[in-house]
C-alpha cells in the first residue's frame, strides 16, 4: 500500500495529490524535453523491414508470430507487402505496406 498502515482519509488525499503532482511534473517535462519524452513515453520500434520481420527482436519485445500475423491482416496485407512495421510505445503495431 502506498500509505503504509495510516488508513485514514487525509492519508489517502495526501498520496492523491503526490501521484497527480508527479503526473503533471512528467507532462511538463516530456513537453518541454525531447530527452525526457523518450524516457517517460518510449520510442517506435522496428520490427519487420522491405517484407522481412526481424525474428530476434519479435522475441525480445514477446511478440508472438500470431499477434504480428493479426497486424498485418488488420492492414489487409502480407509480409512481402511491407515497407516497415513498427512496435509502437502503447503496445500496438502499426504498418507501413509499399506503394
Amino acid at each position: 500500500s502506498l500509505v503504509g498502515d495510516d488508513h485514514s482519509v487525509g492519508g489517502g488525499l495526501i498520496v492523491g495529490a503526490t501521484l497527480l503532482v508527479l503526473n503533471a511534473i512528467a507532462g511538463l517535462l516530456a513537453t518541454h524535453s525531447q530527452r525526457a519524452q523518450k524516457l517517460l513515453e518510449g520510442v517506435p520500434i522496428l520490427i519487420a523491414r522491405d517484407g522481412v520481420a526481424f525474428t530476434r527482436v519479435l522475441r525480445r519485445h514477446r511478440i508472438s508470430e500470431g499477434e504480428f500475423e493479426q497486424a498485418l491482416r488488420a492492414k489487409d496485407c502480407e509480409l512481402a507487402e511491407v515497407d516497415a512495421a513498427y512496435l509502437e510505445p502503447d503496445g500496438s503495431i502499426s504498418v507501413r505496406t509499399r506503394a
